[in-house]
């Protein structure tokens, strides 16, 4: 009896331990949901006019979404830092004026060349600081 109730416990802890994503998949996602917000703020200001704060909300609703739809739970501080490091990031880009003309009416091909290099390097990022794992 012990044995067959050793044997379901250890069966049923590998089938969850299976069902968790790898350190390099969730940093994967994190990065992607990163890039997704800093990509959606970007545009939000920029190409369709929102204020600062708008384009932020508006922004972050998606962020929201994005973590739930993937089953991810982002901490306080990520979620945080990321908002920290876009607002910095929008506020340089606003200063460039040849810049925010650019985003005005962005190439057709902008998010995809933005997504790619922000994930690689997201990704980079979170898995040098051991974030997952």
């Amino acid at each position: 009896m012990k044995k067959q109730l050793l044997l379901l416990i250890l069966l049923i802890t590998s089938q969850s331990w299976a069902n968790q994503p790898s350190p390099g998949e969730q940093a994967k996602q994190m990065a992607e949901a990163a890039c997704l917000y800093q990509y959606n703020v970007i545009y939000s200001r920029f190409t369709l006019g929102f204020s600062e704060e708008k384009a932020i909300q508006a922004s972050s609703k998606i962020l929201t979404n994005y973590l739930e739809s993937h089953k991810e739970n982002a901490g306080d501080f990520f979620l945080s830092s990321i908002r920290r490091s876009t607002i910095a990031q929008l506020r340089e880009l606003e200063v460039n004026k040849a810049a925010v003309q650019q985003l005005r009416t962005p190439p057709p091909d902008f998010k995809d060349k933005f997504l790619s290099s922000c994930n690689e390097m997201k990704k980079e990022q979170l898995e040098a600081m051991h974030v997952f794992g």
